[in-house]
């Protein structure tokens, strides 16, 4: 595992974002979302903007936002 602080340095060097994840409140980087490289902590999509979540709150937004659907469409 890599400590925080290297992932800390690296998203200053990279200029990647490095906030507190807004579920958990453990700092994170941007260099450390999945999928593409972010330099802000949101994502714009049509009609809202997302907060990103650090790597180990996303899958838990996830799972929740997929019992939400399940529950509206049965």
């Amino acid at each position: 595992m890599i400590p925080r602080w290297i992932h800390q340095l690296w998203a200053f060097v990279a200029g990647y974002f490095w906030l507190p994840c807004p579920e958990c409140g453990r700092m994170f980087g941007g260099h450390e979302v999945r999928g593409a490289a972010y330099n802000g902590p949101e994502i714009i999509r049509p009609g809202r903007i997302r907060k990103i979540l650090c790597p180990r709150c996303e899958p838990i937004r996830r799972q929740r936002e997929w019992d939400e659907f399940l529950s509206e469409v049965t």
